[in-house]
């Protein structure tokens, strides 16, 4: 049966001589794969719609493995946000997360209207963004059920959380618990509490939060590895993002057109 769907394009790869295949997240029916015939060929319609974090209305016809694109017509190419390389690496990274993080044809609308948003305020450059994939990250890991613990201890479950992440016990353990196990993140005041922000944030909410440096780092390699271990993935541009921060990276804005 046919579907008319409202989705962001996770990727595009290669498929065939002039075909690619695209993974979407569609709003009502979750990730779905399907082929774009052609789209490799200047003169494709479909070719502005399909672009990897393009918001886009989509017909799709399904197949008994693959749907086939037929129609489309892009909502949102998001401009502005491609004209900045490290803007575009986390558009890229909140791609890899969903499409690597969610099963096939099961459907997370409201993680769909958080994508969204998450994009709409990179596309503005938001001075927040690290903090923007940090709260992606928490409402990722909830959806797909490893939300972490950060109410009570994720050992005990009675004790008063600490100031020590275990990722395999999968959130924050009261300072006994953490005593006794090996491999724990120690995490400082801030962050603590900057980890506890975000998670009953919003993106409106987030975007008024400040924290410094060190309290980022630290969310970003608690919230990296927690989803990597539970995930049980590699992020690819999680490593990339790092690296563009890294001294003498450069600015990470594109050079003007002559």
């Amino acid at each position: 049966m046919d579907f008319h769907a409202e989705v962001i394009v996770l990727s595009q790869r290669d498929f065939r001589e002039a075909d690619a295949l695209v993974t979407l997240f569609a709003r009502e029916q979750g990730k779905q794969r399907a082929v774009a015939r052609g789209l490799k060929k200047p003169s494709s319609s479909l070719r502005p719609c399909l672009q990897p974090f393009c918001h886009s209305r989509l017909h799709v016809r399904r197949g008994r493995e693959l749907g086939l694109v037929t129609q489309g017509r892009a909502l949102n190419f998001f401009p502005d946000l491609r004209e900045d390389i490290e803007a575009t690496a986390m558009a890229a990274y909140l791609m890899e997360l969903v499409e690597k993080g969610l099963e096939e044809a099961d459907p997370h609308p409201r993680l769909f209207d958080d994508l969204l948003q998450v994009l709409q305020h990179l596309e503005c450059r938001a001075a927040a963004a690290p903090l923007l994939l940090r709260w992606f990250e928490l409402r990722l890991a909830a959806e797909t059920g490893y939300r972490p613990h950060l109410q009570e201890c994720a050992d005990c479950g009675t004790g008063r959380p600490g100031k020590h992440f275990s990722v395999s016990q999968g959130g924050l353990l009261c300072d006994r618990c953490a005593g006794a196990a090996a491999g724990t993140l120690s995490l400082d005041g801030e962050s603590c509490a900057l980890l506890l922000a975000l998670g009953g944030a919003r993106p409106d909410t987030v975007l008024r939060l400040r924290a410094s440096a060190r309290a980022q780092a630290l969310l970003e390699e608690v919230l990296g590895r927690h989803l990597e271990y539970h995930l049980d993935r590699r992020f690819v541009f999680r490593q990339l993002l790092r690296s563009l921060r890294a001294p003498g990276a450069g600015s990470g804005r594109r050079p003007a057109a002559d």
